[in-house]
């Protein structure tokens, strides 16, 4: 779901704000919880911080 307004992040269609998710960004795979998105930039909580991912660099999101 967006948080305020921007583009939207095609990859992450059907992904519930709060939802666990792993991430995947060039060479690295991630767990994460999926805290919206704004500006082409998804929110990610990891470890409690707060991890920002131009939405270009998402490569795949698996549930």
């Amino acid at each position: 779901m967006p948080i305020g307004s921007g583009m939207s992040c095609p990859v992450l269609t059907g992904v519930g704000v709060g939802t666990t998710v792993f991430v995947w960004i060039d060479a690295a795979i991630f767990l994460a919880r999926f805290q919206g998105y704004q500006n082409g930039v998804a929110l990610f909580l990891v470890n409690g911080v707060l991890l920002r991912v131009p939405c270009s660099q998402i490569r795949a999101i698996f549930t």
